[in-house]
């Protein structure tokens, strides 16, 4: 009898021990909520928010979870931090990018600090398994910082605004380009399934949403369990292709409008039609229907028109996103979602540029790459 006790103590601190905790303390701000929500992070690309559990945090800052009983086919979590009044899952992208990640790889704990106003940035990991997530963090410090020399220039000057962002997309795409060679030296020697996953994700976003499927391949095959769900879509992600719709013909599909006018898709005989497919739900989104595209618009809307069109599948939360974005062009809603499915529309932002017959010419999901374009394009000769 005493010999099975023994038995069973062992083996139940041996899961005690191998049970992946996080803690930690979080410098509480004015700004955004006192709750972390975990998110499970299943995909590299943007895609409905799937909620795993959620963590209160103490008035002091501290907190402290324990995963119940992660799956095998989960590895990677974002711990999501929602501003006040806002959205539970609405993320930032700016100075203020209010996310982490964290993974239960080494089933041990890991230990958090940072600060609400900046989660992202100012967050510090220590424990197994979190040089992988500490790197991808690190190696993004240049974006913050010249986010924040942007956000400066323009409190001291805010007539000087657009002048300021024009200058500042060159040296942005210049710190992407020196981005990429660190990124592959680092998966080069990665060495856990976190670094390399995490690695990759990275790079998906420094090439604005498009992976090789053979330098895919090369660093997904060092993942020890091929099954995990992360895997799969980012390999199937990878043999997609699904950033190549030049020349399709779009269908004559129709569409709905927020309130609830019809039209057709023909009905837009504009030189050329951009497309926005983006959801309620897509932070990258939402900020380029206020931040990026307003402009882009104001500059070219004499050659171009712009039509707003949502894969949301809730259509109040898609008509409240409306209201509140307050676009200037046309938001509808593909009822049967005829043009997701017809262009394997699986992740948004994705921005298509139609000329007057209806059919893609070019395709991005970076609204500065379409700037460039259309600058070619509509530049007089």
């Amino acid at each position: 009898m005493r010999v099975l006790l023994a038995l069973f103590f062992i083996c139940y601190s041996n899961t005690i021990i191998a049970q992946t905790i996080i803690k930690g303390q979080i410098k509480p701000s004015a700004n955004f909520q006192t709750k972390l929500y975990i998110l499970k992070h299943n995909y590299i690309d943007p895609h409905p928010p799937e909620l795993y559990d959620s963590i209160e945090i103490r008035p002091d800052g501290s907190f402290y979870y324990a995963f119940p009983k992660t799956s095998p086919q989960d590895l990677l979590y974002k711990l999501h931090l929602p501003v006040k009044g806002g959205s539970l899952f609405s993320t930032y992208g700016t100075l203020q990018k209010n996310f982490v990640y964290v993974s239960t790889e080494s089933g041990r704990a890991v230990t958090l600090h940072g600060f609400a106003d900046s989660l992202f940035y100012s967050s510090k990991y220590s424990g197994p398994a979190t040089s992988g997530i500490q790197w991808f963090t690190d190696l993004q410090k240049p974006f913050y910082n010249l986010e924040k020399t942007l956000v400066d220039s323009i409190h001291r000057n805010p007539t000087r605004e657009q002048e300021y962002k024009q200058r500042l997309m060159p040296v942005w795409m210049k710190t992407v380009d020196q981005l990429k060679p660190k990124i592959l030296a680092a998966l080069d020697t990665a060495k856990s399934s976190t670094s390399i996953l995490m690695g990759l994700q990275l790079l998906f976003e420094a090439n604005f949403g498009k992976l090789d499927s053979a330098t895919t391949e090369k660093y997904l095959a060092k993942v020890s369990n091929q099954d995990l769900i992360l895997v799969r879509t980012t390999r199937e992600l990878s043999r997609a292709k699904r950033s190549d719709r030049k020349d399709i013909l779009l269908p004559n599909v129709q569409l709905i409008s927020a309130s609830g006018k019809k039209k057709n898709l023909y009905d837009f005989k504009s030189e050329y039609l951009l497309i926005d497919f983006w959801a309620s739900w897509c932070s990258p989104c939402r900020y380029a229907n206020r931040n990026e595209l307003p402009q882009l618009y104001k500059e070219f809307n004499d050659r171009i028109e712009i039509l707003g069109i949502t894969i949301d599948v809730d259509a109040k939360k898609w008509k409240a996103s409306v209201a509140k974005d307050n676009t200037s062009w046309a938001q509808f809603i593909d009822k049967d979602y005829l043009l997701k499915k017809t262009l394997d529309i699986q992740a948004v932002p994705v921005y298509l540029l139609l000329d007057r017959n209806h059919k893609v010419i070019f395709e991005t999901i970076s609204v500065y790459q379409m700037h460039e374009y259309l600058n070619k394009k509509l530049a007089p000769k």
